[in-house]
């Protein structure tokens, strides 16, 4: 799917940050986005019937809360990437958790994200798909 077509679920509490991330998905050609402002609007969408190709969850907390919740949007959302600040480890502790529950994680960036660590996640995505189809 092309970028452009793409539908994101942007969440992220902050006004100033979720401004920015739009600017900057746009950059990267990104344009049908959904910017909620707290985790019960996405689980709203998400329990509407909507779904998302990617979801860039702003804060993440990595916690039993965080994570049900995160798991129950992971199920109308083909790619989730998490911005947190997150140790090495605690970084391995969350990929291994959403593989075991079947969340789709794209990956984890650190706070505040720039546009080149998000083009350089989504670019390899995009690029291994790309050899999968074929």
């Amino acid at each position: 799917m092309h970028r452009s077509l793409s539908k994101t679920l942007m969440l992220c509490e902050n006004a100033g940050n979720i401004i920015e991330y739009t600017r900057m998905m746009n950059e990267l050609g990104f344009y049908s986005l959904t910017l909620c402002s707290h985790v019960e609007e996405a689980l709203h969408a998400i329990r509407e019937g909507k779904t998302f190709d990617y979801m860039v969850y702003d804060d993440f907390d990595y916690g039993v809360r965080g994570c049900m919740e995160l798991k129950e949007l992971g199920r109308s959302i083909q790619h989730i990437i998490l911005l947190a600040d997150v140790t090495e480890m605690r970084r391995g502790s969350m990929l291994r958790w959403a593989w075991a529950n079947k969340v789709p994680l794209l990956g984890l960036l650190p706070r505040p994200m720039n546009v080149n660590q998000l083009e350089s996640l989504m670019s390899f995505h995009h690029q291994v798909r790309g050899v999968a189809a074929r």
